[in-house]
């Protein structure tokens, strides 16, 4: 299988505590792996089905040595990935000069934690990206960002940097938020050689097994209209003006608390 972007693989991989991050990021994940389905091999009846658990644990301790070693040898400790604080979440949003992941930029991130069943508005983070591209004059139109707002915005490098100590290790939150995670990872891998690891919920999906959930069940698994504002107003909460990244940000996370309580979720 070819490799599209050799040069750029390989000067992520020319930089040891960049790789000593990875492993070590890996083996949390195998130790969370090897914790959770240890502690169910006693209450497995069937002999077989007990034994079978019980390798796929060696295995995975095993491999969880692996990574700790390696994270050793690129001078990290295996230890210094934090695990995200329970109940919490991150809800984001980014603007940007198009729809092309490959050829468009971030213009703007907008980010505010949760907390449980709270959004926690004081614990935000609304940056500007300086961008290389000139902006489109339909991007102004809908960001109402000009391009000499955007030059006043920090440099990409720095704007991820401030980001990923924003996020931490929680778990993030937005509407359609694979192609906003798609442009951040454009602008991560080439400075940390991974792309964002946090779980990913997208509220356009609680909103559809909400709503499916309503429906007989001769009905369900068919078309239901997830446009935001259909969304929000379904879901009797505030509309704030669209194409703000912080305010997408703020509106995205209210859609997640309130669909966790109808859904149940913990």
């Amino acid at each position: 299988m070819a490799i599209e972007n050799v040069a750029e693989l390989s000067r992520v991989l020319a930089k040891r505590e960049r790789l000593g991050q990875v492993f070590a990021r890996h083996a949390y994940g195998m130790r969370a792996w090897v914790d959770l389905f240890s502690a169910r091999v006693p209450s497995i009846a069937d002999p077989e089905a007990k034994a079978l658990v019980a390798q796929l644990v060696a295995d995975n301790a095993r491999h969880m040595m692996l990574f700790r070693e390696r994270a050793i040898a690129h001078g990290v400790d295996p230890d210094a990935y934090d695990p995200p604080p329970e109940g919490e979440w991150v809800a984001l949003d980014c603007e940007t000069t198009g729809l092309d992941v490959r050829r468009d930029q971030i213009i703007s991130i907008g980010a505010v934690r949760i907390a449980g069943n709270r959004l926690l508005t004081s614990q935000r983070l609304e940056l500007l990206v300086r961008s290389e591209r000139a902006l489109k004059a339909d991007s102004v139109r809908v960001h109402r960002l000009r391009e000499s707002d955007v030059a006043q915005g920090l440099d990409p490098a720095e704007a991820m940097r401030l980001l990923l100590e924003f996020v931490g290790s929680r778990p993030l939150v937005g509407y359609f938020l694979e192609f906003d995670v798609a442009m951040l990872n454009h602008e991560i891998w080439p400075l940390l050689g991974v792309r964002l690891p946090q779980p990913k919920i997208e509220v356009s999906a609680l909103y559809y097994d909400f709503k499916n959930r309503q429906l007989p069940a001769h009905e369900r698994g068919g078309t239901i209209d997830l446009r935001f504002a259909t969304m929000m107003n379904d879901l009797e909460l505030p509309l704030r003006d669209a194409h703000d990244a912080l305010n997408d940000a703020v509106m995205a996370g209210l859609a997640f608390v309130k669909l966790r309580r109808l859904l149940a979720l913990r």
